[in-house]
């Protein structure tokens, strides 16, 4: 049995770089990563009886590209931490970032992928971008990083005290990928 978490490396290699600044003009496709990838995922194949994927998305993916029968893939859900947050714990986050004004949320590492292009292109042609601002939260990945728009806050990596006020802080969060 094994844990696959996704088959990004199979389904986009053109993300399988050393590096962790992917500049489409000088990419270089790392094909050790790949190819160790398609590897282990044959060893998987002929070792396997069963694979448990933390989505349904996951699952399909597996059986499509594995081949890999849906009545032995499990969808079993990662747990979930919980920090308590008392509204003095928002503000001081609130401040610390100089939130001002109300915020929409949107938590991941900043990749083409995520399709944070196009969450900030509807923010921006929404009435949203008047009275709240975009805040991403999350480190750099590879790809040419998102542009900066007025109300599009970049915060980086936050620590996960700072993450469930931001979360609590937050009108609403949105998932674009």
């Amino acid at each position: 049995m094994t844990i696959i978490h996704d088959l990004v490396p199979l389904m986009f290699p053109e993300t399988s770089t050393q590096s962790m600044k992917f500049v489409p003009s000088q990419a270089r496709i790392e094909p050790s990563i790949v190819t160790t990838h398609r590897q282990r995922l044959k060893r998987v194949q002929k070792s396997c009886v069963r694979i448990i994927a933390d989505s349904y998305s996951t699952k399909s993916d597996i059986a499509h590209l594995l081949k890999f029968p849906l009545d032995k893939i499990n969808v079993v859900y990662p747990p979930v931490s919980y920090i308590e947050v008392t509204p003095p714990d928002v503000s001081e986050t609130r401040d610390k970032y100089a939130l001002t004004k109300p915020y929409i949320v949107a938590v991941g590492k900043r990749e083409p992928r995520k399709n944070l292009h196009a969450l900030i292109d509807a923010y921006s042609h929404s009435s949203l971008a008047t009275t709240h601002d975009l805040v991403l939260i999350g480190s750099s990945g590879w790809g040419e990083d998102v542009q900066i728009h007025s109300g599009v806050r970049i915060l980086g990596f936050v620590s996960d005290s700072e993450l469930f006020s931001l979360y609590k802080g937050a009108d609403f969060m949105v998932m674009p990928s």
